[in-house]
């Protein structure tokens, strides 16, 4: 956490059962890419920590501390008491992220976020490529499926290694009418999932109110590219984005160091462009491709503007 800063921002992760959530948990805790997580789960059992990874261990049983300065809670003694312990080890951490039961409900866990001491960084909701279709159409399960994909402000794609192309558009055009959220497939680099911060975001006032899921009605669109991007192009790009854009970001390979990651940011009239390690290949994209942004607007944004936007980093 940055100096001076009071709140920790806190991520929510959901998804039916067996859709990738802990297998994305466990991704996080590995390469947290320099960041100190905690990470708030049902059971430790279910995260399997290499032995490596284990630090100094903690007086408290229900946390486990990591050597790469992350920390693992367990949500055994209840919500509320675990993030006033969460909260007790601020100045150790940058972000928390919080893993909710396979028939949860992200939104109500999410409004948690609002309490002192944490501010909202966003639902991500993972679905199971291979099976979201079928999971959607079940009469036993569907309508819980759907109202954790209507949570999300970011929706990864599981599986996708499995799909061919047909499949995989099929996959995403399934979850089109119950989100316009932006769809990544996984896996995606951490840096994408977090910086979410919900663009209906509510004041101090009503912070313990239950917010309504207006992010759905934002527009928003991505971009997978092929080819890394000039820095003149990139400059251009902030300079003509479209009114009503009031977030992007993106993993991208800059074509003066085409080895480097290189995370964009747009924030309101906030630009920056940071790098953030070597390219690995797991970026979006893969190793022949160049990374993928993601941009939301406002309500009544043109999308066809979107798209044109984003377009022009891979014109």
């Amino acid at each position: 956490m940055t100096a001076g800063s009071t709140r920790l921002p806190l991520t929510v992760v959901g998804g039916y059962l067996g859709a990738g959530k802990t297998t994305l948990v466990n991704r996080l805790l590995a390469d947290p890419r320099g960041q100190r997580i905690a990470v708030l789960v049902n059971d430790f059992g279910e995260i399997g920590i290499d032995e490596v990874l284990i630090g100094e261990a903690a007086d408290d049983p229900s946390i486990l501390s990591l050597a790469n300065g992350c920390v693992c809670c367990s949500l055994a003694e209840g919500f509320a008491k675990t993030l006033g312990k969460v909260r007790g080890m601020a100045h150790r951490l940058d972000r928390v992220v919080v893993e909710v039961s396979g028939v949860g409900e992200p939104a109500k866990v999410a409004r948690w976020s609002r309490t002192p001491g944490f501010s909202p960084d966003g639902v991500v909701v993972v679905v199971d490529g291979s099976r979201i279709g079928e999971q959607l159409e079940d009469r036993r399960i569907g309508e819980t499926v759907a109202a954790q994909v209507a949570d999300a402000d970011l929706l990864l794609l599981t599986r996708a290694d499995l799909l061919d192309d047909e499949a995989l558009a099929a996959a995403e055009a399934v979850l089109q009418p119950h989100s316009s959220a932006p769809t990544l497939r996984a896996p995606a680099d951490p840096a994408l999932l977090f910086g979410l911060e919900p663009v209906a975001g509510g004041s101090d006032a009503d912070e313990h109110e239950p917010r309504d899921s207006a992010h759905a009605e934002h527009v928003s669109c991505s971009r997978v590219l092929r080819e890394p991007i000039h820095r003149d192009t990139l400059d251009l790009w902030f300079q003509v984005r479209p009114r009503g854009v009031v977030r992007a970001k993106g993993i991208l390979r800059m074509d003066g160091s085409p080895d480097m990651r290189s995370v964009v940011q747009v924030a309101g009239n906030h630009t920056s462009v940071t790098t953030s390690g070597a390219w690995s290949g797991d970026e979006p994209g893969g190793e022949a491709g160049a990374g993928a942004v993601v941009a939301i607007a406002m309500p009544g944004t043109p999308r066809a503007a979107l798209v044109k936007w984003l377009g022009m980093l891979d014109s």
